[in-house]
């Protein structure tokens, strides 16, 4: 059978499978699932897929893999780290086999594997000399171009036994990164550096500026100038590890980590993960392959993103990174690359990309990539109706009382089928696509009644879409209670039913308007009663219940303004309880305050004119503002030192009388300009001084004040 490519394929009973091309004939007795088979018959659909039909095995199909696996004779093809030497040989070490050169896509083992320090290998770097350098769980091993093996390990002054990274130091000599530390090799003598302060190194780069990036099990360091800082970054990689670096033309430095892809440029940090379209959040390799694309491998397969992509995701002119996954379907043994360690991947001289798996070495020959462009096609396979499979896929109406609805879709791609990708959605539902990955139903419940069209689409291996895609329309009946009419109806009986309720509510509003009128009305004077209690309560004393001196105060000053405007007489009489310290002192403060409510109240009782007030001034003193001339408040005076000395309360200290008595000044004025209240309480104070050392139970006058002629 000829193919589009020029290929001759043939063959024979138990013989296997042959191609003769420009390149030369080559059979192959094994291909995998047809080992020893007999061939009947061989068919090249329209993808370019070769399809072969075995009497035994069934049918099988041979694609055009975009990735070839360099795999070998070897007890293990887990490859963990990959180098190349100055003669061009791409070198693999494996987990377990030790180190194998590839060959013509296979890989050999290294006829000198037992002289090496261990068949465990993580590291490799050739350098300009020839010399390849393998680093192992146990050391470090240098292999001349003669075959010559040297061993380094910790008792040379390696400081960890397992190396992970290696770097050239730019000086002839080379970085070695251990589990437990960084060292130098220099003229072939290895000296550590503790006062890096680093473990668990996993990664080395040198940049132009001579610095080594340190990328660790658990963050990033920086050396230079015989220093470690802290790249200005430290804080931002915690708890992080760094499996990979690399350096653009620009001098921007690209980190591949375990939470990520970190680029650091003009001192600013930024991170690309999963949540911005990134393949993976793991990044084990990192390689340019010099045609604007970034290569990085993971756990989870080969994923090729575009470096413009990058840019134009940070000036918001795309939503999300737009990497090309490649996995087993493309040619890999395995999905799963190797990492955690320096070098899991290189980008050769001729050009091609190759990358460290468990099962080989793949390599990427950007030339012969293929890109799939023939969209597949896409079909709606059957509709499913509250768990009942519709008839056809041309629902027409459904309903009334229609739950659930599932659409189970397929697309027809023979290259890569289980790297179809889909996205679908619901007119008169969905806003947009939703994208559906692999997964071939749709499902929705409690659909609305209405017209309504589901949309899906495919995209084959390499995302081409059939835009076109499949469409099926449908539409929902309502039920009754759900048709337009019976919403009417509705409408006008809500309309009536408010307009009923809302004249019952007004109704009730006006009752109650009334009742909260009365209400507020009662509690007014209530409210009314109260502050006038308290009024009162604040003007009184609290012990003897008569005016206090802030209420005497304010009276005062009323009564000069009213007596100035009639131009009438105003006096004022202060009164003071005699050797009333004594008295307390003799007889106890209960008794002292019974005795001043008495007085007090005697004192109330000949303020009698409608404008007079009594006041306690303070302590033992008393005042009466009386609205009277001199004469009169004279007369009130004796009376009220009468009263006082009738009351017969008891003074047995007192040096006066026997009984508590009172002294009193009085002072009396025509109020008026430029006199004030306060000289008519002086006045008052200076005849009751006067009184007291005339030897108190008396009244003494000041001379009546009068305004300057």
């Amino acid at each position: 059978l000829g193919d589009r490519d020029g290929n001759l394929w043939a063959t024979a009973d138990g013989e296997g499978l042959c191609r003769l091309n420009a390149m030369g004939f080559e059979c192959a007795r094994e291909v995998e699932g047809l080992t020893h088979d007999v061939v009947r018959s061989m068919f090249e659909d329209r993808e370019g897929n070769l399809w072969i039909g075995a009497t035994t095995t069934g049918l099988h199909r041979i694609s055009d893999s975009k990735l070839a696996t360099a795999f070998g004779p070897l007890d293990s093809n887990s490859v963990r780290a990959l180098a190349q030497d100055r003669a061009g040989t791409i070198w693999a070490g494996t987990d377990g086999a030790g180190l194998g050169r590839i060959v013509r896509g296979v890989l050999q083992p290294y006829e000198y594997n037992d002289r090496l320090g261990s068949p465990f290998i993580r590291a490799l770097h050739g350098d300009a000399d020839g010399v390849l350098w393998v680093g192992t769980i146990v050391g470090l091993d240098r292999i001349d171009t003669d075959g010559a093996v040297t061993g380094y390990d910790k008792a040379d002054g390696l400081p960890g036994a397992i190396v992970f990274a290696l770097a050239p130091d730019g000086a002839g000599g080379l970085w070695i990164g251990t589990s437990t530390g960084l060292a130098r090799l220099s003229n072939g003598s290895v000296s550590a550096l503790p006062s890096a302060g680093t473990h668990d190194i996993r990664s080395l780069h040198r940049d132009r500026s001579g610095r080594l990036w340190i990328g660790q099990r658990s963050g990033l360091q920086c050396l230079h100038d015989d220093r470690i800082d802290d790249c200005g970054a430290a804080t931002s990689f915690v708890n992080t590890s760094i499996f990979a670096f690399h350096e653009d033309a620009d001098g921007a430095l690209w980190i591949g980590t375990s939470k990520g892809l970190a680029r650091m440029r003009d001192g600013a940090l930024v991170r690309y993960t999963e949540a911005q379209g990134l393949a993976d959040d793991v990044v084990f390799t990192l390689l340019d392959d010099g045609a604007g694309n970034f290569w990085t491998s993971s756990n989870r397969g080969i994923a090729r993103t575009p470096k413009a992509d990058f840019d134009a995701l940070d000036r918001g002119m795309i939503p999300r990174l737009r990497p090309r996954t490649f996995d087993k379907s493309d040619g890999m043994r395995a999905s799963q690359a190797n990492g955690a360690s320096q070098s899991p991947g290189l980008r050769a001289r001729d050009g091609r990309i190759w990358i460290a798996t468990v099962r080989g070495a793949v390599s990427v020959d950007l030339p012969r990539i293929r890109e799939n462009t023939l969209a597949p096609l896409v079909a709606v396979e059957r509709v499913v109706v509250d768990d009942r499979q519709h008839g056809s896929t041309a629902i027409g109406r459904l309903g009334p009382g229609v739950d659930k609805l599932e659409f189970h879709y397929a697309a027809m791609s023979y290259v890569a089928p289980e790297a179809v990708r889909y996205r679908y959605r619901l007119e008169g539902y969905d806003r947009g696509w939703v994208e559906a990955g692999a997964r071939r139903t749709a499902y929705y419940t409690n659909l609305r009644p209405g017209d309504y069209a589901f949309l899906v689409s495919a995209a084959n291996n390499d995302g081409v879409w059939n835009e076109q895609g499949a469409r099926v329309a449908f539409s929902i009946v309502p039920h009754y209670y759900e048709s337009d009419w019976f919403r009417a109806l509705l409408v006008l009986l809500a309309v009536v039913a408010l307009g009923v309720a809302y004249r019952m509510r007004v109704r009730r509003l006006r009752v109650r308007e009334r009742e909260l009128t009365r209400l507020v009305e009662v509690r007014t004077d209530a409210l009314r009663e109260a502050n006038a209690a308290l009024m009162r309560m604040a003007s009184l004393d609290g012990l003897t219940r008569i005016a206090n001196r802030t209420t005497f105060d304010a009276a005062l000053a009323e009564a000069w303004d009213a007596h100035a405007a009639r131009g009438v007489p105003l006096s004022l009489l202060l009164c003071d309880i005699d050797e009333f310290k004594a008295y307390n002192d003799t007889y106890g403060h209960p008794a002292g305050d019974a005795a001043l409510i008495r007085v007090a109240e005697t004192i109330q009782s000949h303020a009698r004119g409608a404008r007079d007030l009594a006041a306690r001034y303070g302590g033992e003193e008393f005042v009466v503002v009386l609205a009277r001339p001199h004469d009169e408040a004279l007369a009130t005076a004796g009376q009220l030192l009468d009263a006082i000395r009738a009351l017969g309360i008891p003074h047995g200290t007192s040096r006066v009388a026997t009984c508590v008595t009172l002294s009193i000044g009085v002072a009396s004025c025509v109020p008026g300009e430029p006199l004030a209240p306060e000289q008519l309480v002086e006045a008052a104070d200076r005849a009751l001084y006067s009184a007291k050392r005339a030897g108190r139970d008396r009244v003494a006058s000041a001379p009546p004040l009068a305004i300057p002629a």
